[in-house]
C-alpha cells in the first residue's frame, strides 16, 4: 500500500489552474456553438459581441450562486428570450435568481420551465 500512495500523482495548484482555465475555455467554445446553433437569428443579431453576452451569463450565474453549465445555457437562453434584462423585469426571474435559501440545483431546471 505504502508503493502505491508514494506513486500516486500529485496536482499542483498551478496545474489546477491551468485545467480549470481550459476546463473554461473548452465550455464556452460548447456553449456558443450550441447557442449558434440553437438561436442563430439572435446570435447572428449580437454577432461578434457573443462572447461578451456569455461572459455577462456566466457573471449572472455567478452572483445568483449558480455554477452548472447547465444554469449557465440556462441564462443565456432566457436573455435570448425575454431580453437581456429579463432578471430585473420577470419577477418570477428574479425570485428564482435570488433565491439564495433554494438549492442551486432545484433553481435552473425551475429557470428553465420558463423557456418556450
Amino acid at each position: 500500500m505504502k508503493d502505491v500512495e508514494a506513486s500516486m500523482l500529485t496536482i499542483t495548484p498551478t496545474q489546477w489552474a491551468v485545467l480549470g482555465h481550459q476546463s473554461h475555455l473548452t465550455f464556452e467554445a460548447r456553449a456558443l456553438a450550441f447557442l449558434r446553433e440553437k438561436y442563430p437569428e439572435a446570435c447572428a443579431a449580437i454577432g461578434d459581441q457573443l462572447p461578451r453576452f456569455l461572459s455577462s451569463a456566466i457573471g449572472l450565474a455567478h452572483m445568483s450562486g449558480l455554477d452548472s453549465e447547465v444554469a449557465v445555457i440556462t441564462i443565456c437562453e432566457l436573455a435570448l428570450t425575454y431580453g437581456s434584462g429579463f432578471h430585473r423585469t420577470c419577477a418570477w426571474a428574479t425570485h428564482l435568481l435570488s433565491a439564495s435559501d433554494a438549492d442551486p440545483d432545484d433553481r435552473a431546471p425551475r429557470l428553465r420551465e420558463y423557456l418556450p
